[in-house]
């Protein structure tokens, strides 16, 4: 009669792992408008829409690998 509790066991794995992906995910996507928003900032008011968002596209790459950024600078391989 334990396939209840296991059931309820697996459950609530599957929840704890959802809510660290989404958490993940969150921290993630915070960091990429973290890299971006200087870039945002500098041609916001500066001229056209195309030239703001040509700008993100130039930056978006190097947003999109924040972690890898935030690796080299703690291991002093940058």
């Amino acid at each position: 009669m334990q396939l209840p509790s296991l059931r309820l066991r697996r459950k609530q794995g599957l929840v704890t792992m959802r809510a660290l992906i989404a958490l993940i995910a969150s921290v993630y996507l915070v960091g990429v408008g973290v890299v971006l928003s200087p870039t945002v900032q500098a041609e916001w008011n500066s001229g056209t829409a195309s030239n703001l968002f040509a700008s993100i596209g130039q930056a978006l790459p190097n947003a999109l690998a924040w972690p890898a950024g935030i690796y080299h600078s703690m291991t002093d391989r940058g």
